[in-house]
């Protein structure tokens, strides 16, 4: 398979942000237990901290894990690699599970902790073409990261719903960043199925755009089920390090944005400050689509019945099983809540200190 490896040993502890019960008791390598994620983009960005952020920060090392992260070109390559045991654990879209599940039912793949509760993915008009709904794109291009992205699986659902098939429409792979900001701005495609990071980079660049998404959740973290079985204890720390990496972006995506830049690197040809500002706008547009470390109203991560439900409702896959009792067996194959507990007894102080110094 065409991945990037991206490994990185973890070295050292950033002071300030041990866990209490670990602070005198220094791990070695051997002492830690792996954990490797699939990230689902060709490129590595800010707001792709909540992943990675723990690595440079040492959360991951601090909760007893040694964590390397994957680079895959969508999510369902992402969906295949941790169904192969490749990976124990990846970020995809929900919309990318269903599709997943629904062709190949017995994949030893569920989902264990919502991360996106609300949109990541949109369909993005840009302002001024005279395009004004979804529904307008009927004879129109489209353009996604790539053909295996998890929005290619949402944007036909979501354009189904618009009245749309899937004959009205063509969805083409642009790439992202600049490549993709040519292709839009040439007329090339019309407009762009993108993430929430992906679309404001092109922002950034200055494409100036009208979003349209239903109000769903939009992607989760997916397990192996055979490693989730064998080791729900480093399953639960590893997203435990999800939780800790997002509430320390939340409060500081200045200190995250640095983070980025130790982990991959600095971009090139601007300067401190607008590299600064361009990170800082990729973490805080994502984290509005992540659960607010201060609201106790919800748990870190839990799904329910309706989490899928509601998104499938709006796509054909729902109307395709024979009866309720089909569909609930379908959903239940998707998810379980069984690290949930477990994930919310994080200490959340650990990545408050951290950001404040």
């Amino acid at each position: 398979m065409n991945a990037t490896f991206l490994k990185s040993r973890l070295a050292g502890t950033a002071a300030g942000i041990a866990l209490a019960t670990m602070a005198a008791l220094p791990l070695s390598a051997a002492d830690l237990d792996d954990v490797t994620f699939a990230l689902p983009s060709s490129t590595v960005l800010p707001y792709h901290g909540f992943i990675f952020l723990g690595i440079p920060a040492g959360f991951y090392e601090d909760l007893g894990l040694d964590a390397d992260v994957e680079r895959i070109q969508g999510s369902a390559a992402a969906v295949q690699l941790v169904a192969s045991g490749d990976v124990d654990m990846a970020h995809i879209g929900l919309s990318a599970l269903i599709a997943a599940k629904k062709s190949q039912p017995d994949l030893p793949v569920k989902a264990v902790f919502l991360q996106d509760i609300a949109p990541i993915y949109s369909i993005a008009i840009p302002k001024g073409t005279g395009i004004s709904s979804p529904a307008d794109l009927k004879g129109k291009k489209l353009g996604v990261l790539s053909l295996s992205s998890g929005a290619v699986p949402w944007a036909k659902a979501y354009l189904a719903k618009e009245g749309l098939s899937e004959d009205d429409y063509e969805i083409v792979a642009i790439g992202s960043g600049a490549q993709a900001y040519s292709l839009l701005k040439s007329g090339e495609v019309d407009a762009i199925s993108f993430s929430r990071g992906l679309s404001a980079a092109l922002e950034i660049l200055g494409a100036d755009f009208e979003y349209y998404a239903p109000d769903e959740p939009s992607g989760v973290i997916v397990a192996n089920t055979d490693f989730l079985a064998e080791h729900p204890d480093i399953a639960t720390r590893a997203l435990e390090g999800v939780v800790l990496n997002q509430t320390f972006m939340e409060i500081n995506p200045e200190a995250a944005t640095r983070y980025f830049w130790d982990y991959v690197s600095k971009p090139a040809g601007i300067s401190e400050e607008e590299a600064l500002k361009q990170g800082v706008t990729y973490i805080t547009r994502t984290a509005a689509i992540w659960k607010d470390y201060q609201d106790t109203s919800r748990d870190w991560g839990r799904m329910t019945d309706g989490t899928w439900t509601g998104l499938m409702e709006f796509g054909p896959i729902a109307a395709s099983f024979d009866n309720e009792d089909a569909l609930g067996d379908f959903v239940a194959s998707l998810y379980t809540n069984e690290l949930i507990d477990g994930v919310n007894e994080v200490d959340l102080s650990i990545a408050e200190k951290a950001a404040a110094e």
